[in-house]
């Protein structure tokens, strides 16, 4: 039961984290574009980002200060450890080895390519969700049937009343 509570509210946590990627890097753009440096726009986040990403960015600041960018942004994308965050965080790393104007023409890409990636996993779910639905129905859909037919008085509910259609029903169950 704790595995499964912590593990719903983890995949729960990432899947907000994951939807608010595309906001968060357009606040990163935003404020390289005010002129701060690429750490300050990422630190920006834990105070005044998107609020998963507030959550996700909280130490952030404390560890940029002490190790570094490049090893904060490392330790931050093994605590989130999902794709999307893997491949901004890694992108992030690049832009703050490389520097230069080019970081904000990255991360303008980055934010097209994450909405994009957003959308393509909300498709992904919404068809998953389908099928789940389809199959709860098919595995329902039987006993609805048998108790429709043992309503009312007759043939049916003469058999499924006997040990005979008791067996059946185990069997089928």
């Amino acid at each position: 039961l704790p595995r499964g509570y912590f593990g719903r509210k983890r995949r729960t946590r990432m899947k907000e984290v994951q939807t608010a990627w595309p906001d968060g890097l357009r606040d990163i753009v935003s404020s390289i574009a005010a002129g701060l440096s690429l750490t300050q726009a990422i630190s920006n986040l834990a105070a005044s980002g998107p609020e998963p990403m507030r959550v996700a960015f909280a130490q952030f600041p404390q560890l940029a200060r002490v190790l570094g960018t490049g090893p904060a942004l490392e330790l931050l994308k093994e605590d989130l450890a999902d794709a999307t965050s893997d491949r901004v965080l890694e992108v992030l790393i690049l832009a703050q080895e490389r520097g230069g104007p080019i970081v904000a023409r990255i991360l303008d890409d980055l934010v097209v390519a994450t909405t994009k990636d957003v959308k393509v996993l909300d498709e992904v779910e919404s068809e998953g969700l389908e099928m789940k639905l389809n199959a709860r129905a098919v595995l329902v859909m039987p006993w609805l049937v048998l108790v429709a037919l043992t309503i009312r008085a007759g043939a049916f509910r003469d058999f499924y009343s006997t040990s005979a259609g008791l067996v059946v029903v185990l069997v089928v169950a």
